[in-house]
């Protein structure tokens, strides 16, 4: 829980670094707070179809949506960026990921499960929780 506050207290900064502890569990918590924000979408799509009629209702929850979208994507972007630049790799290495499939989604996992690189480097101390 500590890695998750810690995270949440620096969703927007991409200074510093973030252990490979933090990256994982702050990861799965942002995959799964999502995933919990798409099953009520999920049940009035193919429950109550009429409300997809409702055109307010389908404002506020589309707001809603992409109001955490963005929010998830700039923590996550920041995440990566601290992630890599603990193991002294630049925040630019996570646009790899546009690298064609499956070279895109190797090159960025592998530097995300790397152990981070021991004491101080050119991005901050060692993260100690």
């Amino acid at each position: 829980m500590k890695y998750w506050l810690h995270t949440l207290k620096n969703w927007k900064s991409f200074k510093g670094r973030a252990s490979r502890t933090e990256w994982i569990f702050s990861f799965v918590l942002i995959c799964v707070f999502y995933f919990l924000l798409a099953c009520p979408i999920w049940y009035v799509y193919f429950n109550k179809p009429e409300l997809l009629d409702n055109t307010w209702f389908l404002m506020g929850l589309g707001f809603v949506a992409m109001a955490c979208l963005w929010f998830w994507l700039i923590t996550l972007f920041a995440l990566w960026t601290r992630r890599l630049q603990d193991v002294n790799k630049s925040g630019l290495y996570i646009w790899l990921c546009g690298i064609p499939p499956i070279l895109g989604a190797i090159i960025p996992l592998y530097f995300a499960f790397r152990p981070s690189a021991s004491g101080p480097n050119r991005f901050g101390e060692e993260p100690q929780y």
